[in-house]
């Protein structure tokens, strides 16, 4: 449920449920979105890794079988 100018009501297209919760928790904590700046430390932190192999993460998201569920 969603309340606007005192007006309650259900949302229940997809694209507006997802932009009412990026709302909501973007603006939960307090903290103004406008001129964030992110640290260079943390792009060099969180870059891709010469040293790490990103080919062993390509079957990460290939649904398992049920013989390997069960």
């Amino acid at each position: 449920m969603v309340t606007n100018n005192e007006i309650s009501y259900i949302l229940i297209d997809p694209s507006n449920i997802e932009c009412i919760i990026t709302i909501y928790f973007q603006s939960s904590a307090g903290i103004s979105s406008d001129n964030i700046m992110i640290s260079t430390a943390w792009f060099e932190e969180f870059n891709p890794k010469d040293y790490i192999n990103a080919d062993i993460y390509k079957d990460l998201m290939i649904s398992i079988t049920k013989l390997e569920y069960s």
